[in-house]
């Protein structure tokens, strides 16, 4: 479809800009209008980043609405009790996800006086922020002209701009920073939106791992933690011997493993016999 340009670290070249304009061109007709590009709250971009972490999009809109309406500021969330988080959390899977963003907006009070910080190194001391959500609130939120690498970002250098060149993620980040570093400052915050986009478009199959034989998900543990934390969110405490009773598919010695990695995990807790919510 384009000429690709070869001088990768200097100037951009006439076929970069041409690409850049092309998808950005691309994405002012084909953006998706999503709640989150109507926010430059980190607390709000914060929420979305890790909700869409190994969920799709359409779950992840009537969640997003709804999460915000129950903890529409960072305080709210930092205060709440955590059962409550982890049954508004319900239908997204993960369910350690909702704990690690309490935990984040509890240390933004605590450390940082309810103020986000701007610095990436102090972005991922919050719990569940590593480098692309760092990245992300610094784009999304503060309008920093930094670059991202998720897996439509990934498709869009390696297949479009580096001519699929197999290169390790911190090569291929260090490479998008010197292209992004090129662009206004006010073009930045569309470009990665429109990798976003223009990426998924691509009908390329991104395979970063070694192919594995799959287990059915009914066959793994994160099934059935997924099930036993959807029983408490029903009930507001279990008795251990109705949770071996309702799970008695597995042998006793799996379900207790199961139970008290839960338990470490702080998504549930005992009080004797009973199982609840913390």
């Amino acid at each position: 479809m384009w000429l690709v340009a070869r001088d990768v670290y200097g100037m951009l070249s006439t076929n970069y800009k041409a690409l850049i304009r092309d998808i950005l061109k691309w994405y002012t007709t084909n953006r998706r209008d999503l709640p989150w590009r109507h926010t430059r709250d980190p607390y709000k971009i914060l929420v979305s980043e890790i909700m869409l972490q190994q969920t799709q999009v359409d779950r992840v809109v009537p969640k997003y609405h709804a999460f915000l309406k129950r903890f529409p500021k960072v305080e709210k969330l930092a205060r709440a009790k955590t059962s409550s988080v982890i049954k508004e959390w319900a239908g997204l899977g993960y369910n350690r996800r909702a704990l690690y963003l309490q935990r984040a907006a509890q240390k933004v009070m605590l450390d940082y006086g309810g103020e986000f910080p701007r610095l990436k190194h102090e972005l991922k001391k919050l719990p569940g922020v590593g480098e692309y959500t760092a990245r992300a609130i610094l784009c999304f939120a503060f309008g920093e002209p930094v670059a991202m690498l998720d897996t439509n970002h990934r498709k869009v250098y390696r297949h479009v701009f580096f001519r699929g060149k197999e290169m390790s993620d911190v090569e291929l980040l260090k490479r998008a920073d010197r292209l992004v570093a090129q662009l206004p400052q006010t073009t930045v915050y569309d470009w990665n939106q429109a990798l976003m986009d223009y990426g998924a478009t691509l009908k390329i199959q991104e395979t970063r791992y070694k192919k594995q034989k799959r287990i059915p998900f009914k066959q793994t543990d994160r099934y059935y933690r997924g099930r036993i934390v959807d029983l408490l969110r029903e009930n507001d405490a279990v008795p251990r011997r109705h949770i071996e009773q309702r799970f008695d598919d597995i042998p006793r010695v799996r379900l207790h493993r199961i139970i008290g990695q839960l338990k470490k995990d702080q998504l549930i807790v005992s009080s004797g016999a009973t199982l609840c919510l913390p």
